[in-house]
């Protein structure tokens, strides 16, 4: 299944991400469930049932503003890996270009840049992912609790919160100790605003 939480925004989805969508290359059958007009992280776990009723193996989360090589998921699928993302620039740029990767830094997590890959190194191991780009079996979503995804930052609160992403990344290596990896060769630009989006490269490009 593959699964696209949609948030409404000034600019829509872009024709450019809907081609890709298109020229995607997706082996076997699948449905495509598009989830409007919810919370992200409520979009992604209505996402999974759905998966489940549908007998689906693997969930693939797509992103509504990323856009992708046609090889992305054939790439994704040949690690036969539980779980495995490909990378994008997050869409905050004004402190640089920083990846959808992180690294665990004490209590705190660290947005990994493109410098901070190995040059030449594909399969990056990570201890988070944001999850505009990820490839998840569905018999390692069975062995996890409810809710796999918790939005958990609110401004009222006294305590540090997590998103959506880094709350699902730290349940399923609490969990079931399963290492979380990264595909540097499958790249996704962002798109940042109406006709324009950035690569991993931190170039602006212009879509459709």
């Amino acid at each position: 299944s593959i699964i696209v939480p949609y948030s409404s925004t000034s600019w829509g989805v872009s024709p450019s991400w809907a081609l890709a969508l298109q020229q995607l290359i997706i082996p076997g059958r699948y449905n495509i469930h598009i989830i409007r007009g919810l919370p992200i992280d409520v979009a992604r776990n209505h996402g999974i049932e759905h998966a489940f009723k549908e007998n689906a193996d693997w969930i693939f989360f797509l992103d509504s503003d990323i856009i992708l090589p046609p090889n992305a998921l054939v790439m994704l699928l040949q690690w036969k890996l539980p779980i495995v993302a490909g990378i994008y620039p997050l869409k905050r740029i004004e402190d640089g270009f920083k990846l959808n990767v992180y690294k665990k830094e004490g209590n705190s997590y660290k947005q990994m840049t493109l410098e901070d890959v190995p040059k030449g190194h594909r399969l990056l191991e990570c201890d988070a992912v944001a999850t505009g780009i990820l490839l998840v079996s569905c018999d390692l979503l069975r062995k996890i609790s409810k809710p796999y995804f918790k939005w958990d930052i609110y401004p009222e609160s006294e305590e540090e919160g997590v998103s959506e992403d880094i709350f699902f990344s730290e349940k399923v290596k609490k969990e079931l100790g399963i290492e979380i990896y990264a595909d540097t060769f499958v790249r996704g630009k962002h798109q940042i605003g109406s006709g324009i989006a950035v690569d991993v490269e931190g170039k602006f490009v212009n879509i459709l």
